[in-house]
């Protein structure tokens, strides 16, 4: 009997499994995130004078599709005609000319096993940016994107097309498509896979997609060998260097060969063990406390030498030591209060910037006079301490309950610091400090926390919260973003965690004397009545979503509802009771309702029609803040118009 029931007991895991598989919707492929062009303030050439669209390999969007076409060129996608080959060969050839290179160094720096490390961060990068490479083989081709151009040159320069003595337009064998698979499936590349067998490219590239459709997949560890980037004179690679994000280390001393502190460096490398150990050889002890005032005056000193040479504004500066995300949220949300700066602050990316630290010794400079200190801290201490938020009126002042709770909104909303401090008005180090003291607290979640918990793990995985509850039991562990759920709830993560196992051993005690749905009942916290605040919350959202409705229909487009109803999830505004509707729809229908008993008090008292919609939206937000965590519903209707009158 034991063994029958163990067989039903697994045939039954396997069903559900089965079920639960079938009900989750087919997961979308993790695409490329796709690098766009950096767009000029005005017109469709940057600050050095070369068109946006040949700046690099990149993708076109809608607004530089636009503005090409105000000035009156129309990208063409067709192939290369010949005369458009021979410009690309002559543009090459003059290229080559000055810098002494020849056909093998074109395909190296079109990106042919040309990644030793980090693309962004190589010097062959550095060489592109300073010759304007692809901006010279882009002239006299203003209807071609520079990515097109490259695969032009590409093909035209192809080592193995160009071998006379092999027959190309015959067909793939089986061998030889079995070989291409291998290879493919080891990590090789289009042009190493063409090397090997004696095949163009192209011919290459489009067998393999052919395969691809088929099923063909590689592993993601797969990497190729590529070509050594010392095999080329111009430039030498310190990217290997890199490989654990650690500062540069001399073979002896220090100093590095322009003479300064290695620890002085670009900001992105970390201060790693063996860096500490060579410093603690030389009796430099790296200090992690708080800057002192001295510091502060040495690190302030130097940034304003830094401002004035280079003719830089604040903005541009903290978008130079590593805060450009920071700089232009800024400038996004306060560009009538802020100096603008110059086309610097828009049309420079990592790679103008890297490019423009290492010629002018910046870091190095930034960090004069402070040995005890690496470049990341001064770049923190810089950036707080010229941060155009500190002069705004109460941006110093501490954070009260309000401030904290809308601090925690925002965050939901936008899910970074930089965003919220530019949206709050506070300085950066403000944010984070508050962060620190709100979103790390340890208080447990509370029932309507919980119900909400349950609430999001349940939409979010189309299994639902019961059928989670059964693999855990019965697995004793789940595969859950409890990252996501934190942050939609607003607390830590470890939190987050302990509320998880709280129910898993709470259903395991109920199931002992109950059913399963029992034990739901019992465990999981009934609906309550949505609150003021959560009505607050949603009503600035609908106000600076700002949809184009008629406040007595309330009737929405697909396309805005689904809006509303994904930021509702991301604020987190879910748990509470809404009967059959969903809570986008309950939340139109209570506060239609509202306006709608409101307008009929106020009617006798206050010409409604000389009130706007976002003014009369603002007030009736502000009196649902006052209810605070009150349930709605025992607020009488007398009571909340005379608050809306006061």
């Amino acid at each position: 009997m034991g063994a029958e029931e163990e067989e039903q007991t697994r045939k039954r895991e396997h069903e559900d499994d089965e079920n639960s598989r079938e009900e989750q919707p087919a997961r979308k492929k993790n695409k490329p995130k796709r690098t766009y062009f950096v767009l000029p303030l005005e017109g469709i050439r940057n600050c050095e004078g070369d068109f946006f669209h040949h700046t690099g390999r990149r993708t076109l969007c809608e607004k530089g599709l636009q503005r090409l076409q105000e000035a009156g060129i129309t990208i063409k996608t067709r192939r290369f005609e010949k005369s458009e080959d021979e410009t690309i060969q002559r543009n090459w050839y003059e290229f080559a000319d000055q810098y002494g290179l020849d056909d093998k160094d074109v395909l190296y720096l079109c990106g042919v096993n040309a990644k030793p490390g980090p693309t962004a961060m190589d010097e062959r990068g550095a060489f592109i940016l300073k010759t304007h490479f692809f901006p010279r083989m882009c002239r006299n081709l203003e209807h071609r994107t520079a990515t097109a151009v490259i695969e032009a040159i590409l093909r035209l320069y192809d080592p193995v097309a160009k071998d006379p003595n092999i027959d190309y337009s015959l067909k793939f064998t089986k061998e030889e498509d079995d070989m291409l698979q291998e290879y493919y499936q080891k990590g090789w590349t289009f042009f190493k896979i063409a090397e090997a067998m004696n095949k163009p490219k192209m011919r290459i590239r489009a067998r393999i997609a052919y395969f691809r459709k088929l099923g063909l997949t590689r592993s993601k560890n797969a990497r190729s060998a590529g070509a050594s980037i010392d095999d080329f004179y111009w430039m030498t690679s310190y990217t290997r260097a890199r490989k654990f994000a650690s500062y540069p280390i001399p073979e002896t001393g220090i100093l590095d060969a322009n003479g300064d502190l290695f620890y002085h460096g670009n900001p992105k490398y970390r201060l790693t063990l063996p860096v500490l150990e060579r410093l603690q050889s030389h009796n430099i002890v790296i200090e992690a406390n708080r800057f002192t005032d001295e510091e502060k005056r040495k690190a302030l000193r130097n940034a304003t030498k830094l401002m004035k040479e280079f003719g830089m504004s604040r903005l541009l500066f903290m978008s130079m030591i590593n805060y450009a995300k920071y700089a232009k949220a800024l400038y996004k949300r306060h560009s009538d209060i802020l100096e603008a700066p110059d086309n610097r602050f828009f049309d420079w990316t990592s790679r103008h910037r890297q490019l423009f630290t290492s010629a002018n010794r910046f870091w190095p400079r930034l960090c004069e006079g402070l040995p005890s200190r690496a470049t990341r801290p001064v770049c923190t201490a810089v950036c707080e301490m010229i941060d155009p938020l500190n002069e705004f009126p109460g941006a110093m002042e501490p954070f009260n309950d309000e401030g904290f709770y809308e601090l925690d909104r925002l965050y939901r909303i936008h899910g970074s610091a930089s965003q919220v401090a530019a949206w709050m008005g506070k300085p950066l180090h403000k944010i984070r400090q508050a962060f620190n003291q709100h979103r790390h607290r340890s208080l447990p979640l509370r029932r309507t926390e919980r119900r909400r918990l349950w609430n999001i793990l349940a939409k979010q995985y189309t299994g639902g919260g019961p059928k989670l509850v059964r693999k855990e039991l019965r697995k004793g562990r789940s595969k859950l973003d409890f990252k996501m759920v934190s942050r939609l709830l607003g607390r830590h993560i470890q939190i987050v965690r302990d509320a998880w196992r709280e129910i898993i051993d709470d259903f395991r005690e109920q199931l002992e004397e109950k059913t399963f749905d029992e034990a739901v009942e019992e465990v999981i916290p009934k609906p309550y009545r949505i609150t003021g605040r959560e009505l607050y919350d949603f009503l600035e959202l609908f106000i600076d979503f700002n949809p184009n409705v008629i406040m007595r229909k309330m009737r929405f487009r697909d396309v805005d509802r689904l809006k509303m109803e994904q930021a509702m999830m991301r604020l987190g505004l879910t748990g509470f009771y809404t009967g059959y509707r969903t809570e986008f729809q309950y939340c139109i229908k209570l506060l239609g309702q509202v306006i709608y008993y409101v307008c009929g008090q106020l009617k006798p008292v206050v010409d409604l029609t000389t009130v706007a919609k976002q003014d009369a939206l603002k007030v009736l937000s502000k009196c649902f803040a006052a209810l605070g965590d009150k349930s709605f519903h025992r607020v009488a209707t007398k009571d909340f118009v005379d608050r809306l009158l006061r």
